[in-house]
């Protein structure tokens, strides 16, 4: 049986801002890793999403998105885990 493979970590948008280039208008936000009970961890990549037809035009590859969000846990995990674990028990 095939793994369905590991998921893109917990992330959120942030606070979007609106661009215009070549004639096309897009909604720019930063993609970032979170985590229950403690939060915003970091900026792990970006997002575009055309302003008028609401498709994503652009956007961090998962790879890419991994990598950040192991840099920024690298040395937080019982931080986060702790975190994780108070959300859960509340």
């Amino acid at each position: 049986k095939k793994s369905p493979g590991r998921l893109i970590p917990p992330c959120m948008a942030g606070l979007p801002s609106i661009v215009d280039w070549s004639g096309q208008r897009s909604w720019v936000a930063p993609i970032l890793l979170t985590y229950p009970g403690k939060g915003i961890i970091g900026e792990v990549g970006m997002i575009a999403v055309d302003a008028n037809t609401g498709r994503v035009c652009a956007h961090t590859p998962k790879k890419e998105l991994d990598a950040a969000a192991a840099k920024l846990t690298q040395g937080r995990r019982n931080e986060i885990e702790a975190a994780f674990h108070r959300a859960r028990k509340s």
